[in-house]
């Protein structure tokens, strides 16, 4: 989550120099596998954070982050012989954005564009690990072993990836604040298993 921490800290005194000329936009919500994607995973969540420039009240630009998480399917962990696992995909995509009826209430607006994305899946099983354990009566800590989920085997990638989608914003009072409600399609360049991912996200936009 660093990355995200560094585009807020960024964007935040660019905000405060001119509403009008920057924009910025965080979320979440669930995302939901396509394809091949989505026979291997679980329905899962999104989070996403941008922030760019405005060339005008219609056209801008953003550099967003997004991260999807999944839980592998029953399906995926019958083939691997995994008791448990799960994904996820992470990475950055430079969008251009166009919106209709800025200012107003109520207004929408279409965005797609490419960058790169990393993949990882990850097979976990129940171990032993190493663990500070504390007694909350005694405030005694001692060192020891829990059961916990641990992984035996990780596999990632990085690739291209390209994204369209859009969404309905609601004017937040007379602010710049907008609450939006966003669909974007998410395709990651990935041979074998194809990384598409539909996540739909409720946040904030300025």
């Amino acid at each position: 989550m660093k990355p995200v921490l560094v585009l807020i800290l960024l964007s935040a005194p660019l905000l405060a120099q001119d509403p009008g000329r920057w924009n910025f936009n965080f979320g979440g919500g669930p995302s939901f596998a396509t394809g091949d994607a989505g026979r291997s995973v679980n329905t899962g969540y999104t989070f996403t954070a941008g922030g760019g420039i405005n060339l005008n009240k219609h056209l801008g630009f953003a550099v967003d982050y997004t991260f999807d998480g999944f839980g592998l399917s029953d399906q995926a962990l019958r083939v691997s012989g995994a008791p448990d696992g799960y994904a996820h995909a992470w990475g950055f995509t430079f969008d251009p954005i166009y919106r209709f009826a800025p200012g107003k209430k109520v207004g929408g607006y279409v965005t797609g564009g490419y960058g790169v994305f990393t993949r990882t899946i990850n097979l976990t099983r129940p171990g032993l690990v190493p663990a500070t354990i504390c007694d909350p009566w005694t405030f005694i800590c001692y060192s020891g072993a829990v059961v916990a989920d641990v992984v035996y085997r990780s596999n990632s990638v990085t690739k291209g990836a390209w994204d369209i989608g859009g969404g309905l914003t609601y004017r937040l009072g007379e602010s710049n604040a907008n609450f939006y409600v966003e669909l974007r399609y998410f395709d990651m360049l990935t041979s074998g298993v194809h990384s598409t991912f539909l996540p739909l996200t409720f946040g904030l936009r300025w």
